[in-house]
């Protein structure tokens, strides 16, 4: 019986080694549904359908839904496409953001999205940046870039960003032109 277990277990392992050096040294490419996935080379985990939280204190700071998910170990790094991340402010109001993607550094715990950023919290307000960095310490969000902000009427822009999830502030650091609309829309 032992032989037979035995044969099996190196018969798995085999066949496991084999796909894996199919993998690595063919085409990265794999099929996984209706559409391929493309491996990374240097990537050690690749996931697709992704929720993922960070806990500090038995709370969630915040939750990350993502298409697809490439962990790389050696580099401290995950990276996440098609993103959305809900943050919990200190008031208990939410602030989501949606990106392009999303990098998480596994040392820091901090993110940086990028590719059409678009923030939105639950009073109404909504903010446009091509940037967004999370500070998992301060836990405050920035951008240099061009970053508009827009409730109802109102519409502000400018170059710039600080946010202080603590504080539930936000401020825009220079260039800023201020639009609003009269309650006709004219």
């Amino acid at each position: 019986m032992k032989f037979f277990l035995r044969a099996f277990l190196l018969f798995l392992l085999a066949g496991f080694g084999w796909l894996l050096h199919v993998v690595v040294n063919g085409t990265g490419e794999t099929v996984g549904g209706p559409e391929p996935v493309v491996v990374h080379q240097d990537e050690d985990i690749g996931v697709q359908g992704v929720r993922f939280s960070e806990w500090k204190r038995g709370k969630r700071v915040w939750m990350l839904d993502a298409k697809e998910m490439r962990y790389y170990h050696t580099k401290g790094r995950a990276d996440f496409d098609q993103v959305s991340v809900s943050f919990r402010v200190s008031s208990g109001q939410g602030l989501g953001m949606e990106a392009d993607s999303v990098h998480y550094d596994t040392a820091t715990g901090n993110l940086t999205a990028e590719g059409r950023v678009v923030g939105r919290d639950d009073q109404g307000y909504e903010f446009f940046t091509d940037t967004l960095s999370y500070d998992a310490e301060s836990r405050t969000v920035a951008t240099r870039d061009q970053v508009t902000l827009k409730k109802d009427r109102l519409t502000i822009k400018g170059v710039g960003m600080q946010g202080d999830l603590e504080r539930n502030r936000l401020e825009i650091r220079s260039g800023v032109r201020a639009h609003f609309l009269p309650p006709n829309g004219g």
